[in-house]
């Protein structure tokens, strides 16, 4: 899914993971073209960045990576008003992003429950 989040000059794309249960949110993780030089020095946050071949995924420029360090939290109707849906991801890529974000210490128990990631 690409979504723009007040960016008005270019076009980011997203990866829903979930909706929150009361449907207000969207759960989303953002594609970025490198790994944020910020996570370079932790290794837990570098960890957390699941590389996405352009081979794979039509849409993409180039090789990009989807972060899993964190979930976006944006408005479902944002989302809505906004979004477009272009593509999914492989299955390889779903199941490596799911065990990533249930066993991620940086993820909160209550946001790993509020978007399904686990039971």
């Amino acid at each position: 899914m690409k979504l723009a989040y007040g960016v008005k000059d270019r076009v980011k794309y997203v990866v829903v993971v979930g909706i929150s249960t009361d449907y207000a949110l969207v759960g989303s993780l953002l594609v970025n073209s490198k790994i944020n030089t910020i996570f370079k020095n932790t290794e837990g946050l570098q960890n957390s960045q699941v590389p996405l071949k352009k081979d794979d995924y039509s849409f993409l420029k180039h090789d990009s990576y989807l972060d899993c360090s964190s979930i976006l939290r944006p408005n479902i109707v944002k989302v809505l008003a906004n979004a477009q849906e272009i593509s999914e991801l492989t299955a390889e890529d779903k199941s490596i992003v799911k065990q990533l974000l249930s066993d991620s210490e940086h993820i909160a128990l209550w946001e790993k429950k509020k978007y399904d990631i686990i039971k």
